[in-house]
């Protein structure tokens, strides 16, 4: 894959959202024009419903949702400006400039998600560091 335009960054930072709505997209100011650029390099998926009416199909669309190799592609470009990865069981969610919001980004997530492991890695030394629940003792 090519280098990723700032506009097909911010398509995928905006679908890896999960708010892929026709209604978010337009709020956004995403153009079709990316979103067709990003499903047709394999990076987003295009949410289509087709129903059957007498002789005729209608196809309905109903959003665009980020693949796999959309997150891979997205996280690639973060990387370079990038110190702390935060990661949810072993899978990189985030990556962070600080220790400071990296973090509170890995509090949140684990406050969101009690009975995963987060941890977050520094990435120029290597530490990892396993983020508790505020509450736990």
């Amino acid at each position: 894959m090519a280098k990723l335009t700032a506009e097909q960054c911010h398509a995928l930072w905006f679908l890896a959202s999960g708010r892929a709505t026709l209604v978010n997209i337009a709020a956004q100011d995403l153009t079709i024009e990316v979103l067709n650029i990003l499903v047709s390099a394999g990076l987003a998926t295009k949410m289509v419903e087709t129903r059957v009416r007498a002789a005729h199909a209608v196809e309905t669309t109903h959003g665009w949702e980020i693949t796999p190799a959309g997150r891979e592609a997205l996280r690639e470009t973060m990387k370079p400006w990038a110190r702390y990865e935060i990661s949810v069981d072993g899978k990189p969610r985030s990556y962070r400039r600080d220790a400071v919001t990296a973090r509170t980004g890995a509090i949140f997530l684990k406050t969101k998600n009690p009975n995963t492991e987060v941890t977050v890695h520094d990435l120029v030394t290597g530490e990892v560091t396993t983020v508790k629940h505020p509450l736990e003792p």
